[in-house]
C-alpha cells in the first residue's frame, strides 16, 4: 500500500494557489495494481481575477509526497486569456471600448474617468429589452448566453442576435452578466468613501444622479 499527500498550496508572487487550484482529493492510498483519480481543477473567482484578467502565461508546480519515498513534481502551464472582467473601471474606460483583448495593455496608459463601455453596453440592452421582463434580477439566466456576452465584451463585438430572439431568457442572460462583472471589479463603481455623499444626493434628488470619476480624484455631483 502506498499513502500519498499533497503538498499544502502556497502563494507564489501574487497569486495564492489555494484560491484558484482545487484538488480532490488531497491525499490518500493506493494498492498494488490499483488506479485512482485525481480531480484538479483550476477556479478563477472573484479573488483572483483581477491578478489575472490582463492575462499571461499560468505555471504552477504542485507537489505530491509518497510516504517513504520520492516527491513528485506536477507543472501546471497555459495561458490565461485577456478578459475585462475584473480590470479597474479606470483602466477599461481608457480603452474606449475598443476591447481589451484588440488593444496591447503594455502600451498604453490605462487610466481615465467615466465609465467603461463594457457597462452602458450591458445597462443600455436591459433598459431596451428588460422593462417588460418580471424576472429580472431574480432568475438565472442561461451560461451559454453569459459566456457569448463575455466574449463580445472582451472583444467588442456586436451582441448575438440571438438574445433579443431569445427574450426574457436573453434578458435575464444579461442582467446576470452584469452582476457577475460588478461582483468581480477590484473596487466598487461608486467608491466606498464617497458612498454616502451619493446616498444623500439619491435622497434629495431622486433618480437623477450623475457620477464623474477623475483620475487624481473622485467626485459625485
Amino acid at each position: 500500500m502506498v499513502y500519498y499527500e499533497f503538498h499544502e498550496l502556497t502563494q507564489r508572487g501574487d497569486l495564492n494557489q489555494k484560491e484558484f487550484i482545487y484538488i480532490r482529493p488531497m491525499k490518500g492510498s493506493i494498492g498494488p495494481k490499483e488506479q485512482i483519480s485525481i480531480d484538479i481543477t483550476i477556479l478563477v473567482g472573484n479573488h483572483t481575477i483581477p491578478l489575472v484578467a490582463a492575462g499571461g502565461p499560468l505555471d504552477e508546480i504542485l507537489v505530491i509526497e509518497i510516504r517513504n519515498g520520492r516527491h513528485i513534481f506536477l507543472s501546471l502551464q497555459g495561458e490565461l486569456q485577456r478578459t475585462c472582467f475584473g480590470m479597474p473601471i479606470e483602466a477599461l474606460a481608457a480603452l474606449g471600448g475598443k476591447g481589451v483583448r484588440n488593444i496591447d495593455l503594455s502600451a498604453r496608459k490605462l487610466s481615465g474617468g467615466g465609465l467603461p463601455d463594457e457597462i452602458w453596453r450591458m445597462t443600455e440592452f436591459i433598459m431596451s429589452y428588460g422593462p417588460g421582463c418580471g424576472s429580472l434580477f431574480l432568475e438565472r439566466g442561461d451560461e451559454v448566453l453569459c459566456r457569448g456576452i463575455r466574449e463580445c465584451l472582451d472583444t467588442a463585438k456586436e451582441f448575438d442576435l440571438k438574445l433579443i430572439s431569445e427574450g426574457e431568457m436573453g434578458v435575464m442572460s444579461m442582467a446576470e452578466t452584469l452582476l457577475r462583472f460588478l461582483d468581480a471589479l477590484p473596487t466598487s463603481v461608486i467608491p466606498e468613501d464617497v458612498y454616502p455623499k451619493a446616498v444623500k444626493i439619491i435622497d434629495s434628488k431622486g433618480s437623477t444622479m450623475a457620477v464623474r470619476f477623475l483620475t487624481s480624484n473622485t467626485e459625485i455631483s
